[in-house]
């Protein structure tokens, strides 16, 4: 478990805009082959007198199916009801999901595995991902500029760590 507090200007050449954030998250490994994280975080800045505040939590799951084949599960959501972030007053919620395949682990080092866990990092990895976006409002521009409430996305990351 771990918490943390971030206080600062956010813009460049001023100190009017400063910001603060709160944070908080844990880490849980139930089994060797299962890890459980959640975080959650508080943001505030002063903007004009007034107080401008944001609040954000993502939670994730991961399984280690075989040496070499993994699945992840990430939700997250964000409550920008002043617009702080994204720029409109929206909450979005995401949904991602996750195969993994793995080939051999990370040599010894600061990153060669998921903190306070047993679980060793690849030191290749090909992950295709599916995520899920979702806003209360109209945010997300299809090809045509049209904004809509929802967006998927498809991808391949390819890591490696050396």
């Amino acid at each position: 478990m771990g918490a943390g507090a971030l206080y600062g200007p956010e813009e460049d050449g001023t100190n009017g805009a400063q910001r603060t954030l709160l944070s908080a998250d844990a880490t849980l490994q139930p089994t060797p082959r299962f890890v459980l994280q959640v975080e959650a975080n508080r943001g505030s800045q002063r903007d004009a007198g007034a107080s401008l505040t944001w609040t954000g939590a993502v939670g994730m799951a991961f399984w280690r199916a075989t040496r070499s084949v993994g699945f992840s599960v990430r939700g997250e959501v964000l409550d920008d009801a002043d617009g702080v972030t994204t720029g409109a007053s929206q909450t979005l919620t995401s949904l991602t999901i996750s195969p993994w395949y793995f080939y051999r682990e990370a040599q010894e080092g600061v990153f060669s595995n998921v903190e306070f866990t047993t679980f060793r990092l690849p030191a290749f990895s090909l992950r295709p991902a599916l995520r899920f976006d979702r806003s209360n409002q109209p945010f997300f521009a299809d090809r045509n500029g049209v904004l809509r409430r929802s967006n998927l996305t498809a991808l391949v990351e390819l890591v490696y760590l050396f």
